[in-house]
């Protein structure tokens, strides 16, 4: 696996982490909002990397 792409994977993971500490902030939640952020990142990441295998394997 090349650099550029575990680049991308990070800054996508920590994207959607950030986005939810910040929803989880703004709703007085904010260990929620990190929970959340935090699967909802490693969901992301997943759905990416099975797209590109079925992508690939077509």
């Amino acid at each position: 696996m090349n650099k550029s792409l575990m680049k991308e994977r990070f800054f996508q993971f920590i994207a959607a982490l950030i986005t939810g500490t910040l929803l989880g902030y703004l709703s007085h939640d904010l260990m929620n909002g990190i929970f959340n952020g935090f699967l909802i990142g490693i969901g992301f990441i997943t759905g990416m990397e099975l797209i590109r295998r079925v992508k690939k394997t077509n």
